[in-house]
């Protein structure tokens, strides 16, 4: 092998001397994309990711009121004197809300999960969903569906959040709107 080198005592950044030779020549197939039309085509994806990642959030800001006005309806059909529903941020780190208590206009407690949490987990119609069932499609991370009057909103940080929700403002909130509609 013929590599040059540098005699010593001269600083050229390295022992090895540079060297010529030819630049490989790249031929792009006839009928081959341009620089810019491969720009314009990954700006167009881009684009595209961008509006899926919009409507993505839009549409789960639409479930999380859907799921928030199911189960105000569901609870208000088994407890027509109940007024608000309270949850928990789950301790376990399961990323999710926990049920506690269904009480009334009165402050009575109608369900409690320290008195047993079988009612969270029952159906409340027949073949339908169970109340921890809705409030697993709430995002603790963002509150935007207890916005409205929906829900009240108090902890975080150094402490479990807890969320009142108004069950009467949850059924008759507006939905966000259908990006896909």
């Amino acid at each position: 092998m013929n590599t040059a080198r540098q005699p010593q005592g001269i600083p050229a950044g390295g022992q090895f001397a540079a060297t010529t030779h030819a630049e490989p020549q790249i031929t792009l197939p006839p009928g081959s994309a341009t620089a810019e039309e491969f720009v314009a085509e990954r700006d167009a994806i881009r684009e595209r990711r961008d509006q899926a990642q919009e409507n993505a959030a839009a549409l789960d800001r639409l479930a999380q009121r859907v799921a928030v006005r199911g189960v105000a309806s569901s609870l208000l059909s088994k407890y027509p004197e109940a007024a608000t529903l309270r949850i928990i941020e789950n301790e376990d780190g399961e990323n999710q809300y926990d049920v506690v208590s269904i009480t009334a206009t009165d402050g009575r407690v109608l369900a409690h999960v320290d008195d047993g949490d079988e009612w969270a987990y029952e159906e409340m119609t027949p073949n339908g969903p169970y109340v921890q069932e809705f409030v697993y499609d709430l995002d603790r991370h963002y509150d935007s569906w207890t916005h409205d009057g929906v829900g009240v909103v108090t902890g975080g940080k150094r402490t479990s959040k807890i969320v009142d929700i108004d069950l009467q403002a949850a059924l008759n909130a507006p939905l966000p709107e259908d990006p896909e509609a």
